[in-house]
């Protein structure tokens, strides 16, 4: 996972949690685990590396 290029995202907590009334480290989980999914579902249908998936997912689990 060192190939993958670093990028820098912030969420605002006070939207996450207040504005969507959400969990934000569940919202963030759900979407670990749909990054996940995604980049796997191309493995599989298309015999690929997905890498930009890979890197998104990535990024996700270092938020947590």
């Amino acid at each position: 996972m060192g190939d993958c290029p670093s990028y820098q995202v912030k969420i605002p907590q006070r939207f996450t949690r207040t504005k969507l009334e959400v969990n934000g480290e569940r919202m963030l989980a759900w979407s670990l685990a749909q990054a996940v999914l995604s980049a796997w579902w191309t493995v599989a249908d298309y015999g690929r590396m997905p890498t930009k998936m890979i890197a998104f997912a990535q990024l996700l689990a270092e938020m947590m």
